[in-house]
């Protein structure tokens, strides 16, 4: 019944053209323009990433040290993450990432839930906003989902809602026999 209220609901408030616009300015202004290009080798613990970070500093080969103590299946690869976008990795690692320049290690290691991160940027390439026609139907979906939220907020405030005190705590109706 819910969904059938909520294809109704939808289907008798369509968006307009100029709300599909509007929800997409809303969209697009919150998507990054910044793609990454990094690699890491991820250790349990700050001892080794730092280890890590000393050899690094004398000359040593950051895809032969990822290759030799990395926990990622990327050490194949040297540690390579390919090209990603900082909501793509968890707050830590892109804040790190961020902070960095092409080329950079990060002179600290980094900790997330996954254990410590050396971190390297190689580089980093502006990405493309998608046009309003490329993204119409997730933008759609997106402003019509914010639309039957906005719809079920209100009717929750208008709604007046009874409570049977007796039936909460445990004590069974009059009408219904042990």
């Amino acid at each position: 019944l819910a969904g059938a209220a909520v294809q109704h609901y939808t289907k008798d408030h369509p968006l307009s053209e100029e709300k599909i616009k509007a929800a997409y300015e809303e969209w697009a202004k919150d998507l990054p323009t910044t793609e990454y290009h990094a690699r890491h080798i991820l250790v349990k613990d700050e001892a080794t990433a730092q280890s890590i970070l000393d050899q690094l500093a004398t000359g040593g080969d950051f895809a032969k040290l990822a290759a030799e103590f990395s926990m990622d299946p990327s050490k194949g690869t040297g540690g390579d993450l390919g090209w990603f976008t900082p909501d793509q990795m968890v707050e830590p690692f892109a804040k790190a990432v961020m902070a960095l320049k092409a080329g950079e290690t990060a002179q600290t290691p980094v900790q997330t839930d996954f254990g410590w991160h050396v971190v390297r940027l190689e580089e980093t390439r502006p990405v493309a906003v998608p046009k309003l026609e490329e993204s119409r139907d997730a933008v759609t979906n997106h402003a019509n989902n914010k639309l039957v939220e906005d719809y079920l907020a209100e009717l929750r405030k208008q709604a007046k809602i009874k409570t049977d005190e007796k039936m909460i705590n445990g004590a069974k109706p009059a009408d219904q026999k042990t």
